[in-house]
Order: structure tokens, then C-alpha cells, then sequence
């Protein structure tokens, strides 16, 4: 996914400003592009679909320090129905270390919203994908529970 997001991100000054590996030290690699990241990590998808998939090997290390390997499920949420927003993050690590511990405990889909915010990447963390308010306010209540600081979120108003 890291790499998805550096090869697709769109560069922004200088053309000099970037290295032959396409980072830049004062831009990192660009300004992150949703569309083209999603589309290839869907690419990429498809053509791993012709070949047989890796195995799933349950991992036993920490996930809290940020590294280790990790499997991706990508696809397109539509901008409609409701979750539970937990929280919105500028490091992508902490996206990964959140959604790993909200799928297990909530047994739910984790959405991620990837938008701009005064200049910086900013990832909306979002549990849940249902197409009533009531079941998500069911999860909602679940979450409040478990001691996490959510809300309801209605998908349309996810990009603003």
C-alpha cells in the first residue's frame, strides 16, 4: 500500500526538487492521489487474482510497533450509508495500527478517508459501512464501550 501511495502520488514543485527514486526532502513523494492509488491497487488486485493468492499466515508479532507486513483488502466505498468515526490521523502507520485492532474487536470494515487538511494528508478512520443510522448507532454504542471517543458519520460528508 506504501508503495501504491508513493508511485501514484502527484508531484508538486519542482521537478528538480525530486531524486530518481521520487522522493524529495521537501515534499516526501507528492501529493497523495486517491483516484490513481486506488486504481492500481485494483489493478494490482487483478492481475494477482490470474495466480494463486498467498497464504494467510497469522502473524504473532506486535503490531503496535508499526512495521511487520501486512494484508490489504482494497475496494471502492460508495459515499453513501453510515459508521462510526474514530478518529482522523496524519501518520499513515497509526491508520494501520487502528484499523488492525478496530476489525478484530468490532468484527466491522474499516473505511479510510483520505482528504487534505491546511496542506497535510489527513486519514478519517471510520468503522462500519450500513445502510441505516439505526445499525450504526448500535455500533456506535458498542465503541463508546470499549472506551473509544466516536461518532455517528454519514459517508456523503466523509471528502469535505
Amino acid at each position: 500500500m506504501k508503495q501504491i501511495l508513493q508511485q501514484t502520488a502527484d508531484k508538486i514543485g519542482h521537478p528538480s526538487e525530486y531524486s530518481t527514486t521520487g522522493h524529495s526532502t521537501k515534499y516526501g513523494y507528492g501529493r497523495v492521489n486517491a483516484d490513481r492509488a486506488v486504481a492500481e491497487a485494483i489493478r494490482r488486485r487483478d492481475a494477482a487474482q490470474s495466480s494463486p493468492p498467498p497464504p494467510v499466515v497469522e502473524v504473532t508479532e506486535d503490531i503496535t510497533s508499526g512495521r511487520g507486513i501486512f494484508r490489504f483488502d482494497v475496494r471502492k466505498q460508495a459515499p453513501q450509508g453510515w459508521g462510526v468515526q474514530i478518529g482522523a490521523f496524519y501518520e499513515y502507520g497509526n491508520v494501520l495500527i487502528q484499523a488492525e485492532k478496530l476489525q478484530k474487536q468490532f468484527n466491522a470494515p474499516v473505511v479510510v478517508s483520505i482528504n487534505e487538511l491546511n496542506g497535510k494528508t489527513v486519514y478519517k478512520v471510520v468503522v462500519g459501512a450500513f445502510d441505516s443510522q439505526s445499525a450504526a448507532r448500535d455500533l456506535l454504542k458498542r465503541v463508546k464501550n470499549a472506551g473509544f471517543s466516536s461518532f455517528l458519520r454519514n459517508m456523503k460528508e466523509l471528502s469535505k
